[in-house]
C-alpha cells in the first residue's frame, strides 16, 4: 500500500466537506459548485493542503491547445490525470510539472531538478526499498487501469 492517503473533497469557501483516510479517494459531488479542490492528507506529517483541479478542457484553454491533444497527452502518460468515472481531472501541480518537464529552457530544467531534490530531502527517512516498492506498485496499477 502507499504511504500517502488521498482525500478528495469538493468544497465551498475553501472548507472541506468531508475527509477520508482511505487509500482510494472519496469523491463528493456538490451541485452548482464551480471550483473543485483536492485535499491530500499525509499519514506521516498529518498536514492537509489544497490543490486546484482542472478538467482537460480547462487545461486545453490554459495551454491554448486542442482538447484532443490534452486527452492524447493523458493517454500517453505525458500528463498525469485522475480518472473519476468517465471524466479526467488534472491537478494544477501536475500541469506545472508537465510544463517544466517539456520546457527547453535551462531555468525550467533546474527548477524541476530542485523540486525533485527537495522531495528527496523531505523523504530521506523513508527506506529506498519502500519507495521503490511504492513506485512499482503505482506503475503496475496505472498500467492495469490503462490496458
Amino acid at each position: 500500500m502507499f504511504s500517502w492517503s488521498s482525500i478528495i473533497a469538493l468544497s465551498m469557501a475553501r472548507q472541506p466537506l468531508m475527509l477520508s483516510n482511505h487509500h482510494q479517494p472519496t469523491i463528493i459531488k456538490i451541485s452548482g459548485q464551480k471550483s473543485t479542490q483536492v485535499v491530500y492528507f499525509s499519514e506521516r506529517s498529518m498536514m492537509v493542503t489544497a490543490k486546484d483541479v482542472m478538467t482537460p478542457e480547462q487545461v486545453a484553454d490554459y495551454l491554448q491547445l486542442n482538447k484532443d491533444t490534452v486527452y492524447r497527452y493523458i493517454r500517453e502518460g505525458k500528463l498525469a490525470a485522475s480518472k473519476l468515472g468517465r471524466n479526467y481531472r488534472i491537478l494544477k501541480e501536475n500541469l506545472d510539472l508537465f510544463l517544466l518537464a517539456t520546457s527547453t529552457g535551462q531555468v525550467a530544467r533546474e527548477a524541476l531538478f530542485n523540486r525533485l531534490e527537495s522531495v528527496a530531502e523531505r523523504n530521506k527517512g523513508i527506506p529506498f526499498g519502500e519507495v521503490g516498492g511504492d513506485v512499482a506498485e503505482a506503475v503496475a496499477e496505472v498500467r492495469a487501469r490503462n490496458s
